[in-house]
């Protein structure tokens, strides 16, 4: 049986520039734009066991309707997010819709998750994980179907005593956010160029 997913790694559109990777979320004021790392990880991540595409909505100037638009041709089974505080209120909204028009699950990484992530998803029916790193396998296995465990700072230092009696090689088991420690990947792939394209428009 085929395991293979449909996978979208996406920037969401805005009305800003907005630049939300690393965990740091800002809206640019020349006209210029990073690259998300955490996508460019993510591709290679993914990539290795899923059919990957990448959509940048913010890099490709698309409104919330056309990036939609794309979004729904991309068929995902799952769609990977970045989220910013200072985009929240439009992310939320354009994810939202983006589960309803597709299905899709949709997992997300940004620092508007990285405290609190857990009351956030109890309050967005829509956000089936979250993850706070990019650098390991916490991803990938929430869109393969790992029970999630938790990525708050709150749950994490909870769970501090307990991770360092396992070697500092785990994550106690709650809800559906995911973090792991580092030490349990190393091998982070290199960045998917077939990804990097654009889903079909």
């Amino acid at each position: 049986m085929d395991s293979r997913r449909r996978v979208l790694l996406l920037n969401p559109p805005g009305k800003d520039l907005y630049i939300r990777d690393y965990f740091c979320s800002k809206t640019t004021k020349s006209n210029y734009l990073f690259h998300p790392i955490d996508l460019l990880v993510l591709s290679g991540v993914f990539a290795e066991r899923h059919d990957t595409a990448v959509l940048d909505a913010i890099a490709e100037r698309l409104d919330a309707e056309s990036a939609l638009a794309r979004v729904i041709t991309a068929r995902p089974d799952a769609i990977v997010s970045l989220v910013g505080a200072v985009s929240w209120e439009e992310d939320r909204a354009f994810l939202a819709a983006a589960r309803a028009a597709t299905g899709a699950e949709i997992h997300v990484i940004g620092d508007v998750a990285h405290d609190g992530g857990e009351a956030m998803m109890e309050s967005e029916s829509w956000v089936s994980g979250c993850f706070q790193s990019f650098a390991n396998g916490d991803a990938l296995a929430l869109v393969e179907g790992a029970t999630g465990t938790c990525s708050t700072r709150r749950c994490a230092a909870a769970d501090a005593s307990a991770a360092r009696r396992e070697a500092n090689n785990t994550a106690r088991t709650a809800s559906r956010c995911r973090a792991t420690t580092y030490s349990q990947r190393k091998d982070i792939p290199s960045p998917s160029r077939a990804a990097a394209r654009s889903p079909p428009s």
